[in-house]
């Protein structure tokens, strides 16, 4: 059974015809792990991390889940996520927060980041249900 992609505006329909395979795919979600540098602060050193992130084919939904080790066995532990609507970001040492965020602004700002990583969950693009494809400019 091939995949319908006539539905889509025509710069995502090019991209999944190119990604998708021609038999539709059923996963619910995708786990990536990741390795590598990220500057926490402006002007510091970049730190090494290892993270797993989980994105939904179903919905609008993510979570990253990342360790920057500092000193030992001791790191930083930070989750960014997105579900329900609500963004989250979380950042604990010993497992004790530093630093919480949630609200409107940031909720917005990780439903772009999931909008962002689609090419990792590319069946996502007709499987997720909640998501809507207009072509604007």
């Amino acid at each position: 059974m091939a995949v319908d992609l006539s539905s889509l505006p025509a710069p995502v329909r090019r991209y999944a015809a190119r990604v998708l395979p021609a038999a539709p795919v059923s996963a619910g979600s995708v786990r990536i792990g990741q390795r590598g540098e990220m500057i926490l602060k402006p002007g510091a050193r970049p730190r090494p991390f290892t993270a797993t992130e989980e994105l939904s084919a179903q919905r609008v939904a993510f979570d990253w889940r990342a360790s920057f080790p500092m000193l030992g066995p001791v790191g930083l532990r930070v989750t960014d996520a997105y579900r329900s609507g609500e963004g989250r970001l979380e950042v604990r040492v010993l497992g004790l927060p530093l630093q919480r965020r949630r609200g409107r602004e940031l909720a917005r700002a990780e439903a772009y980041r999931y909008l962002a990583e689609i090419p990792w969950v590319p069946h996502a693009i007709l499987a997720n249900p909640e998501l809507e494809w207009a072509e604007v400019g």
